[in-house]
């Protein structure tokens, strides 16, 4: 279909060209503005520039953004870090990968797994493969994650065929972080996408939904520690655990990241809260297959000693920092 004609009276009706760019305009660098800075997708972006939402004006949006992407605008480039990175598989070699990654500061890991989806998603749609299933267990690292996933993806792309499907792993959620639950972080990555998403209803579970968590490919989650959801219920119903050092998709684990055994108490109430996905058994065997990305953040020091030790997943992306304190850790005092 051709663009639409733009109406002359809405603004940016014409837009100067960039300077030392001739083929971007200043509408163009504004629309990549709000889609680098906010993450926004195509609606936000016309209400921020006080477009309307007609059809001309989504196509100039979505023409903008792909002119963003193929010309540089949207680009984040962290420097890199294989120094440390080469050190870290040194010091333990159970995390001698290449997949084991270790990225400057927060905002750097969360955009280097955004990568790192993007590129699942992008390796499915060149294959001759019918369907993925890319699942969340939620969380802020996530959430930070789908931030940076949506300045990757600003347009969604063609699925042609295939059936892409984002998965929600568990029914939790907080009044005040709601935008931290994975029901809300799977509907997010299936707007980007432009797929479809299948979200876990408390007490509502369907064969379908069982079925999708029989077919996952690809899980993104961080680490559990202190601060996380599962270890604010914890304190607040008063619940002691104290082998744990973090948890892996709501699974406690202690310093060699094997599974707790609860007091059947803690694990009723757990269940019965939380409805967690997939089980452990499932979980471990997707660690094994390289299918699960495990990003470990500077405030999980606990957890983060346990899986470079166990080297439980072969994918995993760590901050420099959590580096930095596991390295200093094996020095002599």
């Amino acid at each position: 279909m051709p663009p639409q004609p733009i109406a002359k009276n809405t603004p940016w009706a014409s837009s100067p060209p960039l300077e030392g760019k001739p083929r971007l305009t200043v509408f163009d660098y504004r629309v990549a503005e709000q889609a680098w800075l906010h993450g926004l997708s195509i609606p936000p972006i016309l209400d921020v520039l006080k477009l309307p939402h007609t059809a001309a004006e989504i196509g100039r949006v979505k023409r903008a953004l792909r002119k963003a992407v193929r010309y540089g605008l949207l680009q984040f480039n962290p420097p890199p870090q294989e120094t440390l990175q080469k050190k870290l598989r040194q010091a333990f070699p159970r995390l001698n990968h290449d997949s084991v990654m270790v990225e400057i500061d927060s905002l750097a890991v969360c955009h280097r797994a955004a990568l790192l989806v993007a590129g699942e998603v992008d390796a499915f749609l060149n294959s001759s493969r019918k369907s993925l299933v890319v699942a969340n267990p939620g969380g802020r690292t996530v959430k930070h994650i789908v931030d940076s996933l949506q300045r990757i993806v600003p347009v969604p792309p063609d699925l042609g065929n295939k059936s892409l499907t984002f998965l929600s792993l568990n029914a939790a959620q907080q009044q005040s972080r709601f935008d931290d639950c994975a029901n809300f972080l799977a509907v997010r990555m299936s707007q980007i996408y432009g797929a479809k998403h299948l979200a876990l209803v408390p007490h509502q579970k369907q064969p379908s939904y069982e079925k999708s968590v029989g077919e996952i490919d690809f899980i993104v989650t961080s680490v559990g520690g202190d601060g996380s959801l599962l270890s604010d219920w914890l304190v607040e119903k008063e619940f002691k655990v104290p082998e744990a050092v973090g948890d892996i998709c709501f699974h406690l684990v202690n310093h060699k990241a094997y599974p707790l055994n609860l007091d059947p108490r803690i694990a009723k109430a757990l269940e019965d809260e939380f409805q967690p996905f997939p089980r452990w058994d499932e979980l471990n065997q997707l660690l094994r297959d390289d299918k699960v990305l495990l990003v470990v953040r500077a405030d999980k020091k606990a957890i983060a000693r346990a899986l470079a030790e166990s080297g439980i997943s072969r994918r995993v992306v760590f901050e420099s920092t959590v580096v930095e304190n596991l390295l200093n850790s094996l020095r002599p005092a």
